[in-house]
């Protein structure tokens, strides 16, 4: 058998991977602009339309819990790291802010049974978080928290056009 020479292996040309650094200020006016250059970004490296759908509103609810939550509304630095092969993308989240302490919620919806008045403050963006993504991964070591989305692309196991 012919040994491959490197014009004979086949290359991902749908390999990609970009980071976006961006400082959040208190009012978080910087967030829909960033999540809006991501998923450009993302498009434009041929992310199937439904799955960018999903990854873009999971990416806002995260970075939103961001400012929130890991900054308490007071901004900071978050970075985030797309990258994608072999049918996967993924989107990785890093900032400095409080890290979420145990296990990362959202695996069930938080009860709705009583009225509107008592429904719990949250819960409900982890949960569908958990819903448009594949595979959801948390880690926070000294200092810094690291949140990782990983969504199916079916548009890179199809032909190009």
């Amino acid at each position: 058998m012919a040994k491959k020479r490197p014009a004979d292996v086949v290359k991902d040309d749908r390999a990609f991977r970009e980071s976006f650094v961006c400082e959040l200020g208190p009012a978080g006016a910087e967030i829909g602009p960033l999540v809006d250059r991501i998923c450009t970004r993302l498009a434009e490296h041929g992310i199937d339309a439904a799955r960018l759908d999903d990854a873009c509103l999971a990416l806002t609810e995260a970075i939103n819990n961001v400012h929130e939550h890991a900054y308490g509304g007071e901004g900071g630095p978050v970075s985030v790291a797309a990258e994608g092969r072999s049918g996967r993308f993924s989107l990785t989240l890093r900032d400095r802010g409080t890290g979420m302490k145990g296990i990362l919620p959202g695996e069930r919806l938080p009860s709705c049974d009583a009225g509107l008045e008592t429904l719990p403050e949250g819960g409900f963006g982890w949960f569908m978080i958990r819903q448009l993504a594949d595979s959801v991964e948390y880690s926070s070591k000294s200092g810094r928290n690291t949140l990782r989305l990983v969504f199916a692309n079916p548009a890179s196991q199809r032909d190009p056009p």
